[in-house]
Order: C-alpha cells, then structure tokens, then sequence
C-alpha cells in the first residue's frame, strides 16, 4: 500500500502528465491543432482549453503540497501559476474567439497563451522526473491479485 506522501506525488504527477498530453498537438504534428487566430498578420496558437488543476489546489488547501521537497514544491508552484493565468485567459478569450472585431484586442492574451504553453511543455517534463526520482512507485503498475 502507498504510503500518503507517494499518493499525493502520484496524482499531482497524473495531473502534470494530463497537462503534457493536452498540449502534445504542440510538438506533434499527428495531433489534431489547438486553436490559431491571425490578428494584423500575426499568428497565435493555443489551446482554447481550460487546463486541469484540482489536485494541485486541493494539495495547497490542505498543506499537503509540503511534502514535497522545496526546490520541487516551488517548480510546480511556478507551472500550476501558468496553468492558472492560462485558465483565466482561456476564460476571458474563450466567449469573444468568433468575433472577428473583437480579436484585436485579446492579441496580448493570446500570446501569453501560447507563451504559457511553450513554457510548461518546457518545465513539466523535468518536474516529472524529479517526481519519478523522489518517488519511484508513482509509475509503477498496481499489482492484480
């Protein structure tokens, strides 16, 4: 049985691997394309998506966050803060994305969207091997009885 600090590093190691594979159109150009506007010949790309953190905000409400050592603990404070503005512009952008006149203004959004996005397929794969080396058994098949 796992103990609760493994637990923990499990799922928020789930739900980084969640974030990987919804941004993995980025880096694969077999993957069905995230959104793109042009604005005054400029092109954005991103995903017009709300990305997951409901682990990650329930590990801070209840302090479980420290179990992880601080140099990880802040890396992935940093990458659930991008996630988290990357959500709110989702938010702000997603109502007002078919309406043409309305694009210009959102341009600054969409390129930190995008720049979000470039950022965390940078990060996450790094976290997750830190998650992998502290906690081993995060990967690893359950036994079948």
């Amino acid at each position: 049985m796992m103990d609760e600090r493994t637990r923990v590093s499990k799922n928020l190691y789930g739900e980084l691997k969640d974030t990987l594979n919804t941004l993995e159109w980025r880096r694969n150009e077999d993957k069905d394309p995230g959104m793109e506007v042009k604005i005054d010949g400029q092109r954005y790309t991103f995903t017009n998506q709300f990305l997951n953190r409901d682990v990650y905000d329930s590990l801070i409400r209840s302090g479980k966050i420290n179990f992880l050592k601080y140099e990880l603990q802040q890396q992935v404070q940093n990458i659930f803060t991008m996630i988290k503005r990357h959500n709110e512009y989702v938010q702000v952008t997603g109502y007002n994305i078919s309406q043409p006149d309305e694009l210009k203004k959102f341009a600054p959004h969409y390129k930190m969207m995008e720049r979000y996005e470039e950022d965390l397929l940078e990060h996450i794969p790094d976290v997750l091997e830190k998650l992998e080396k502290e906690f081993p058994r995060i990967t690893r098949k359950p036994n079948r009885v």
